[in-house]
């Protein structure tokens, strides 16, 4: 595994771990849209989203050479300028790690800044800007990845009731989408292709 398809996944079981605040008893009818998608998303929560978690966990690597484990210390964070998650890697004196907005990548080698790089996480704008932020930035965070927010149909995951956003059908594997619980409306699917430097 990669280290870019490792920090997604991580990600994505982050996301879909956090408890929920509030559930209901019936799934509701899904929104016209993605941006309703995205309201609904912002209005379960408000107020009462967390704007920092922390949390260490093992990564482990698949490579040809071998599998190599390294342990990730991973702080994620709301503030007035936006989301941002770091990451330390490994033995935290060697300082090495990376720090992730939505649309940028701030890595550091040996604690010194190494080049930046202009793509970032595109998990960030799903698992905690939508819950913290106008709906209109998450939007704006959103259009690097080309989820069409003009398409919602509803489905199941996992036998949990959902709303696909940037699909028109079942057969539809191929169009970027998030899948959102319809219940406690949190992330819990992606198919994207991720932002590449």
């Amino acid at each position: 595994m990669t280290f870019a398809a490792s920090r997604r996944f991580c990600l994505l079981a982050a996301a879909v771990a956090l408890p929920a605040a509030r559930l209901t008893s019936q799934a509701p009818k899904a929104p016209a849209d993605g941006t309703g998608v995205l309201e609904a998303m912002r209005a379960a929560y408000d107020g009462t989203w967390y704007h920092t978690l922390t949390f260490v966990q093992k990564t482990t690597f698949h490579r040809p050479d071998g599998v190599q484990e390294q342990t990730w210390y991973e702080t994620l964070r709301h503030t007035p300028r936006g989301t941002q998650l770091r990451i330390d890697f490994g033995d935290l004196a060697a300082g090495n790690g990376v720090i992730f907005t939505p649309d940028s990548t701030f890595p550091v080698r040996g604690g010194k800044p190494a080049p930046l790089r202009g793509t970032g996480n595109e998990f960030l704008p799903l698992i905690e800007g939508v819950y913290v932020q106008p709906v209109a930035k998450t939007v704006k965070e959103l259009a690097r990845m080309k989820v069409d927010l003009s398409r919602v149909r509803t489905g199941t995951w996992q036998g949990t009731p959902v709303w696909i956003v940037g699909a028109a059908s079942a057969a539809d594997t191929t169009s970027p989408q998030f899948w959102v619980s319809a219940d406690r409306k949190l992330l819990v699917r992606m198919m994207i292709r991720p932002n590449e430097a």
